[in-house]
């Protein structure tokens, strides 16, 4: 699935960009949205470590040199997108497992009730391989 980083401002007019952050945080607790913060104000620590505590993965300032943003957005798809990968492909070694395990299971009960046949036979039993 390809997702797009939010980017919001922070000061817009109605509403703060890190009260739409927390509010995209709390409708999607169980996703991962990138949020790249944008402001024109002067550098300030807290409210830089503010927007990464609430998911952000970027803090630009203004003004945004337009190559420079195309390019942390195309970084952050990339990531993005192997994050999505290694995802998918656990999720195909977790089934792959499980079926190894359900597999070797049966393979269990066929060598008891093999140990069982043989050793509750009262005659030899040769078994010859061709």
């Amino acid at each position: 699935m390809l997702q797009l980083p939010n980017i919001l401002d922070v000061r817009m007019p109605e509403m703060d960009g890190y009260t739409l952050a927390q509010k995209i945080v709390e409708k999607r607790p169980d996703e991962k949205i990138p949020i790249i913060f944008l402001t024109a104000s002067n550098f300030n620590e807290d409210e830089v470590f503010k927007g990464y505590d609430l998911e952000g993965v970027d803090y630009i300032f203004e003004p945004v040199n337009k190559c420079i943003l195309k390019r942390e957005i195309k970084i952050f798809l990339e990531i993005f997108n192997q994050n999505q990968i290694i995802i998918n492909d656990a999720n195909l070694l977790k089934k792959s497992s499980n079926k190894l395990i359900k597999i070797n299971a049966i393979l269990k009960k066929s060598e008891q009730k093999y140990k069982t046949i043989l050793n509750a036979s009262p005659d030899g039993i040769s078994l010859i391989n061709f």
